[in-house]
């Protein structure tokens, strides 16, 4: 009879023990679930933004679309470490010398003013956010306007952080042979991404 009770209390102590497990086991897939929620709104959000900015600068493009305004007026390009640097190191590096909307400015004026402004709200609204816009092609004939947002990524840089090579980090340069998704997320050689493997891109062609 003692025998027999052992044997019931050491079984009770192995549901027991069971029970834990999976209890534990159900906890650590909530926390996974809820990690992979928040990774997955981030994302939904940062996407967002980038296209609210794409939406904006095309906005002020077509805007001040006058005949007497160079091709290239709405232009800017610079090496990311480069632009993050001036842009962290000067209060007023991204404001513009005019303010267009409380005097009058010329096409040209008011192209600066736009690309100004809307590179600040860039800066504002993506973590190391920069703006960059390439233009080809020649006004009322074929002119085209590739607008580029690059941004740090909270993901490269913990991967860096965790010992994955830069090189392996290192967004895409953008080639002419790219089409599709590559030619939409690949950053251009102007913005040297190979030396800001923590940033990523996105692209999207205007038409003024």
């Amino acid at each position: 009879m003692k025998a027999c009770v052992q044997r019931q209390r050491g079984g009770s102590l192995l549901e027991v023990l069971i029970s834990v497990l999976i209890l534990s086991i159900g906890l650590l897939g909530m926390v996974g679930m809820q990690t992979a929620s928040f990774r997955n709104e981030q994302i939904s959000i940062t996407r967002g933004v980038v296209a609210d900015a794409m939406a904006d600068i095309a906005d002020r493009i077509r805007a001040n679309n006058d005949v007497t305004l160079a091709a290239n007026a709405y232009a800017y390009a610079s090496a990311y470490a480069t632009e993050r640097a001036n842009i962290d190191g000067s209060s007023n590096f991204l404001t513009p010398a005019r303010n267009c909307l409380t005097a009058a400015c010329t096409p040209a004026q008011l192209a600066t003013f736009d690309l100004a402004l809307w590179r600040t709200n860039v800066d504002r609204q993506l973590p190391g956010g920069v703006g960059h816009v390439e233009a080809t092609g020649t006004r009322g004939v074929n002119l085209r306007y590739v607008v580029t947002v690059a941004w740090a990524s909270n993901a490269k840089r913990a991967a860096g952080a965790g010992g994955t090579l830069a090189s392996e980090l290192a967004p895409a340069t953008c080639t002419p042979a790219m089409t599709g998704i590559a030619a939409r997320t690949c950053c251009p050689a102007t913005l040297n991404p190979a030396a800001s493997p923590e940033i990523l891109c996105a692209r999207m062609e205007i038409v003024p």
